[in-house]
């Protein structure tokens, strides 16, 4: 608790309650406290350390550095010659949060030190080496293992302290530390939990340890405002609630709306959580998606000049049951029920009187994954994985309705139905390479034996896409769908800071069979026929509230081969009827 004390910070890091008096770091009132420690314990010698350097004035708009001069107290960094010494570091470009700087600190701490040693040996008394090494054995052997056998909840009702001890019951009636890490560590990734204070209190009576874990929950409602800031006419507003309640099980209510030129859609979820060893989820949501493709997917300054050739109205049903397999996976199953209708032109190039021909869509679904994700970004990553294979089954049925598409043969009306399995694999990887280099990979599998719809539009509407770029998310890209391909490529990684990179991407997509518009209609062409490219060049900054994005995406098989982008947040969607 005194180290956790010692680390609280305002506004960074939240202070300890240590008999109900609230305590932050020391440092705040006197960063360099060698009066106290000389008259307290009356040292031989004392070594100072200094690593701060002085706080600077604050200007007129700076909150924070004006904070910190009002509670930081002037601090005097000397030691008498008589009582002991101080070494000064200085380090260049070291804050308050470079905790991955930690290693490179100390080691340069310990050379500065060793320039010391010298002057310090006539002040204080030296053992052999091997007297020391045996005092060491002896003292570690004389500690007891360090196991846990009771844990205790507070800071919650009981009802809540029942759903969070069935949560960590195990088997074993001992912990070691490992064992106590994964419990503790799955704890923290509850949805429902904020803080976790665990305390060990040794147990004489048992020689082991008691764990007190004192929680604070997350506030019961929650909202959230976003959105995405585009120069193109993907721009979009985001907004999201959630509500739990925590008792003997965890009940949380969500909804959310996207609203914008090219994506609106709206979503109502609750979740289930039922305690025990492997927490059941049970997740019910209902999800409805508007998505409009332009004729002319270049990108436009303020405004889209471009009319809409394909409009895609979808409405989801889902029910899900999962388990989790870890602190950051997890299986599911579950059914799903969509209705989807599609508005669209077969000929991008069309009048202002004519029609749209309609396909509609009445699915029933039912699917398997398994999924584990570590990636350190919710959208362009740079460290950690990405794991997916799932299997699913969909049924259901088609009922097409034609326009006025004089120059497309085919029945005016037309209904069938389908049934297909299929196959999705997806894993992407970051590995670093050097200090500032890092290698990212992809590969994206989908196999299916799904057959072709009543006409060539309609058919890659509702085909699976390769999206191996956030940009690629929005575009409609024909030459990217197909029911069955294989997709990969390699991310090359520039790390400048730790929020700011420079990302490239290189990526193959191969249709087993392509989607092709013959003579006799749609079908499918050959085997691997073709392999199409696309590839990303752009620079990445993270803020607090969402990625800053600029650069180019190069597609070799669209019609609008070039893409720039620079945008403001996430390209985030709801789920989809058949994903």
């Amino acid at each position: 608790q005194a180290v956790k004390a010692s680390m609280a910070y305002p506004l960074y890091f939240e202070p300890v309650i240590i008999d109900s008096v609230l305590l932050f770091d020391g440092g705040i009132y006197n960063n360099f406290p060698f009066e106290i420690l000389r008259d307290d314990f009356s040292p031989a010698y004392i070594i100072g350390s200094k690593v701060a350097n002085r706080t600077p004035k604050p200007g007129r708009d700076d909150l924070m550095l004006q904070l910190e001069n009002m509670i930081m107290q002037e601090t005097n960094y000397s030691i008498p010659d008589s009582v002991g010494l101080v070494i000064e570091t200085k380090f260049q470009n070291v804050s308050l949060l470079d905790f991955e700087k930690a290693d490179s600190l100390i080691e340069q701490g310990y050379r500065n030190a060793k320039r010391y040693i010298e002057n310090i040996l006539p002040h204080v008394e030296t053992i052999d080496k091997t007297e020391i090494a045996i005092r060491r054995t002896n003292f570690i052997k004389s500690m007891p293992d360090t196991l846990f056998t009771n844990i205790f909840v507070s800071g919650i009702s009981e009802r809540q302290e029942d759903y969070i001890t069935k949560l960590i019951t195990r088997k074993e009636k001992v912990l070691n530390p490992d064992q106590l890490k994964a419990e503790y560590f799955r704890l923290l990734s509850e949805e429902n939990v904020d803080r976790v204070y665990p305390e060990a209190q040794f147990n004489q009576a048992n020689r082991s340890y008691d764990l007190y874990l004192d929680i604070k929950l997350k506030e019961a409602y929650s909202l959230s405002v976003g959105g995405l800031i585009s120069l193109s006419t993907y721009s979009q507003i985001f907004m999201g609630f959630k509500y739990h309640r925590l008792t003997d099980v965890f009940n949380m209510f969500s909804a959310n709306i996207y609203l914008g030129q090219y994506y609106s859609s709206f979503s109502l979820a609750h979740r289930i959580m039922v305690p025990q060893k492997n927490s059941l989820i049970i997740d019910f949501g209902l999800t409805g998606s508007r998505w409009n493709y332009f004729t002319n997917e270049s990108p436009a300054l303020f405004y889209n000049t471009s009319s809409t050739y394909a409009v895609r109205n979808e409405r989801l049903f889902r029910a899900c049951f999962g388990l989790p397999a870890g602190n950051n996976s997890l299986f599911r199953t579950g059914l799903s029920f969509a209705w989807i209708d599609d508005e669209y032109y077969q000929e991008q190039l069309y009048s202002e009187t004519s029609e749209t021909d309609n396909s509609e869509y009445f699915y029933a679904g039912a699917k398997v994954s398994f999924i584990g994700n570590t990636l350190n970004r919710k959208q362009f990553a740079t460290g950690g994985n990405n794991f997916y294979v799932a299997a699913h089954y969909n049924t259901g049925f088609e009922y097409f309705s034609s326009g006025q598409s004089d120059s497309i043969a085919g029945p005016e009306e037309w209904s069938d139905q389908q049934g297909w399995f299929t196959v999705n694999l997806v894993s992407e990887n970051y590995s670093p390479v050097g200090n500032r280099f890092i290698i990212g990979s992809l590969v994206d599998i989908s196999l299916s034996n799904r057959d072709v719809g009543n006409n060539y539009t309609s058919t890659l509407i509702n085909s699976y896409k390769f999206e191996p770029t956030p940009f690629s998310k929005q575009i409609f890209g024909k030459s990217l769908r197909a029911n069955s391909y294989l997709g990969g490529g390699i991310m090359p990684i520039f790390e400048i800071t730790r929020d700011f990179h420079l990302r490239g991407g290189l990526y193959g997509f191969m249709p087993v069979r392509s989607i092709t518009d013959g003579s006799q209609g749609v079908e499918y062409s050959d085997y691997f026929k073709e392999i199409i490219g696309v590839a990303e060049l752009g620079i990445v900054y993270h803020t607090r509230v969402g990625p800053f994005s600029t650069g180019i995406n190069y597609f070799t098989h669209e019609k609008n081969k070039l893409f720039y982008f620079l945008n403001f947040g996430y390209i985030l969607f709801n789920k989809k009827g058949l994903e």
